[in-house]
């Protein structure tokens, strides 16, 4: 009886730390992405735009995203969806890696 209320009272408090997590994370991403739009402002106005670096940042901020929905709710999907949002990123961050390797591969 006791072991079951702890076991219970625990998985509560678990999903109250989740939650907790993941409105931390959403107002996280929201200033970052409010940081991004402003960076990206500015770049344009004195011509210092690169592609890469802002690809990089919104696809960090889409794993974040992702991650989120993950904790919210706990499918198999969203871990998937995380992911292949991570290998995208890593592939635009270092594409010569996975030419490379894609290259051996194909021999």
């Amino acid at each position: 009886m006791m072991k079951q209320f702890f076991r219970k009272t625990m998985k509560n408090i678990a999903t109250y730390v989740e939650l907790v997590l993941s409105a931390f994370l959403v107002f996280v991403i929201a200033i970052l992405i409010i940081k991004l739009v402003g960076q990206c402002f500015f770049d344009i106005w004195h011509d210092k735009l690169e592609l890469e670096y802002y690809m990089e940042y919104a696809m960090s901020i889409a794993i974040g995203v992702e991650f989120v929905k993950m904790l919210c709710t706990h499918q198999p999907g969203t871990i998937i969806e995380v992911l292949l949002f991570a290998t995208a990123r890593q592939m635009i961050v270092e594409p010569s890696m996975y030419m490379r390797l894609l290259l051996e591969l194909a021999r």
